[in-house]
Formats: C-alpha cells, structure tokens, sequence
C-alpha cells in the first residue's frame, strides 16, 4: 500500500501539519432520514386529520437534534410553496403529528434532519406521500393509493347497448360519479337519469319528457356534489334541476351550457359546446376565468378529488386532462371501433378512486378506465 500524507490548509493559506497514512480520520457524515411512514404504514390511505408521519435518523455515531418537515398537497412533489412547513424544530424524536386543514385529496411531504455536531442533511426526496379522505371509515382503510391523480389510463371494461329497457341506452351524454362510486348516466332521447353502481349493476332511473319537475327536454350534462345532491342541465328547457340522490326533486334554476361540475371549494365549471369554452366562476356566481384549447365539440366535464378538469372533446375523439387554473396535464382515447377506443365521447366522470367513466354515445355504452 503506497504511503501518504494529506496536507491541511486554513483559509489563510497555513499549512498545519499534516495526516499520514498511519492516523485516524474522523469525518462527519450528513445525517439521511430513512423508513418514511404515516400512522405506521407506507403511503397509506388515512381518514385522519392529524397524520403521524414517522421516520428513522441515519448517521452513525450521531444523534437527531432538528428536524423539519414540508407538506404540500398536489398531484406531484411541488415543494415550492408548502402548505406546511415546521421549520427547524430542535427534537430527538422520530415522529410528527401534522395538522391538516386543506381538505381531502393526496399529500407530499419531506423532511430533513440535524444531527448532534449542528450538520444537516438533504431533504429526503419528497416522493413520500399519504392519501386524505375523511368520508373512509376506518374500516375500509388500505395502505394502497387510489391512483387517482396518475395521467396513465388503460380500459378496464364497459356495459350498455342500445334500447329502452333499464340498463340499455338511447344516446346517453352525461355522466357523474357519487362518493360512493355510484354511477349517474343521462340517457338523453328517453329523458331519464339512470344510476348504476361502479360494475355497472342497475339501480334507479327517473325521469320523463316534459317541463314540469322531474321532466326533461333534450337533458344533457350531470354532476354531483360533494353532499351527493345531482345536478342535471336540462338544456331544451334552459335549466338546471337539482334532485337528491334517488332521484326526488328539489329545486331549478334558470342557465345555458351543455354540463356543469362543482370543486370542492364551491367553485362552478360550466362548459359551452357553441362557445368551445370552459368557464370557472366562484360560488356566488362571479366570474374567475376561463380557457380553451382547440376543442372540437367540447361537451362534458370531470373533475377529480384534486379538483383536475377532465373534458370531454367529442369531435376530437378524447378526454383532455388540466388543473383548476386551464393548464394542460394530458389526454386519452382516439376513435374506433377496438377495445377502449371512441365514437363520439361525450362525458366523463372520476370517481375517487380514480377510474374514469366515460359515456360512448354513438355506440350507447360506458367506458371504463383505470389509471396506472
């Protein structure tokens, strides 16, 4: 083994004195935050408020002095602007219960440590994520993420065929998915809503041709709330009615647009097929914005727990993906007649676990799509 010797030199330019190759080096490791979990599970599905995120301090012969942890929710790692942030917290402990006020949806979250000489460590590589949804009983929690903000869709299955018994369609347009995964499909020409659950088995239909209460004329778009209250915009009576989930009348109220969806925080979309236009108003009605993006016969709107817009663009034979804001994430489909393709898509619907429901008119079916 070739002798050596290893120099020192301060920032002044002395020279000390110098290590050989019979010394001992003692060097500081950076302290590395391994084993990431919340509430005991990695990447889980919680219906806590207040997560337990956990994690285990690397960095031999050293001690955690600090830690800080950021969380943001999103549909990716964005640690920009966290919604959470602890800053330098000075514990020995392995574990933070964090306060979460923004609402179900999928968090991100990293952390960073000190150790014992005041050296800290990267960040941990913000992939760690766990997934909110208050509604889940406890019983019903798996430590498996619905995937519902991946952009990877492959076809699943579908259900439907032309006619006019229960189960069977008549140029079905819009399409809406309750809390419960429940599946609200307008079957336009017979003027009724028919409701299915998520394998498509039939459930309740309401509805006839008309203009009084519980009637239609030409229905075409179909939405439901987060309080599972339906929303159905009759277009040839120029109205909106709203019916509660098994299908009882409540109110109407006057407006044009081919279909309508409502984000968690109240916020309206409502969708212009002759405009070829998106508009996003608050819930009071004030107008925010509005977008488009070379639609072709733009019909129906999605939206998804982490309030992402799906539209779908009929003429064009897809479904596009974007924020809340109009920024573009994806799209999916092209038009045929094989496995998962379209002839005239005209609504989508995202259930919380992220399959997509899409209503095939011109073959009267539903689509279904799961990311992955």
């Amino acid at each position: 083994m070739a002798n050596f010797e290893i120099v020192l030199v301060d920032m002044a330019g002395n020279i000390g004195n110098g290590i050989g190759s019979g010394d001992q080096i003692n060097v500081n490791a950076f302290p590395v935050a391994d084993s990431l979990e919340v509430n005991g599970n990695v990447n889980p599905f919680i219906n806590t408020m207040q997560p337990v995120l956990s994690w285990n301090f690397i960095d031999v012969g050293d001690a955690q002095t600090a830690y800080r942890v950021q969380i943001n929710k999103g549909s990716s790692p964005d640690f920009s602007a966290p919604d959470h942030d602890t800053g330098k917290a000075v514990s020995a402990d392995f574990e933070y219960t964090a306060s979460i006020d923004q609402g179900d949806g999928i968090y991100y979250w990293r952390i960073k440590l000190w150790d014992n000489c005041d050296e800290d460590g990267a960040w941990s590589d913000g992939s760690a994520y766990f997934y909110l949804d208050t509604a889940v009983p406890v019983s019903a929690i798996s430590i498996d993420l619905p995937k519902y903000y991946k952009n990877d869709y492959q076809f699943e299955t579908k259900w439907g065929s032309y006619g006019f018994a229960i189960g069977k369609f008549n140029y079905p347009t819009g399409i809406a998915v309750d809390n419960n995964c429940c599946v609200y499909v307008v079957d336009c020409w017979l003027s009724r809503i028919q409701k299915f659950d998520s394998n498509g088995d039939f459930i309740i239909t309401w509805g006839i041709a008309g203009t009084n209460a519980i009637e239609f004329d030409t229905p075409i778009g179909i939405s439901v709330d987060s309080a599972g209250y339906v929303y159905v915009t009759d277009l040839g009576n120029n109205r909106i009615q709203k019916f509660d989930s098994n299908g009882s009348y409540i109110t109407n109220w006057k407006a044009a647009g081919t279909d309508i969806v409502i984000d968690s925080a109240g916020s309206v979309y409502i969708i212009s097929e002759s405009e070829g236009e998106i508009q996003k108003f608050d819930s009071k009605g004030n107008f925010i914005l509005k977008w488009e993006n070379e639609f072709d016969y733009p019909f129906g709107l999605g939206i998804d727990i982490n309030n992402s817009i799906y539209i779908s663009d009929s003429g064009n034979q897809q479904i596009q993906k974007f924020d809340s804001k109009g920024n573009f994430f994806t799209k999916l489909g092209v038009g045929g007649n094989g496995t998962g393709q379209f002839d005239s898509p005209y609504d989508v619907a995202v259930a919380k676990n992220g399959w997509l429901y899409v209503t095939d008119c011109m073959k009267n079916r539903i689509l279904l799509f799961k990311p992955f």
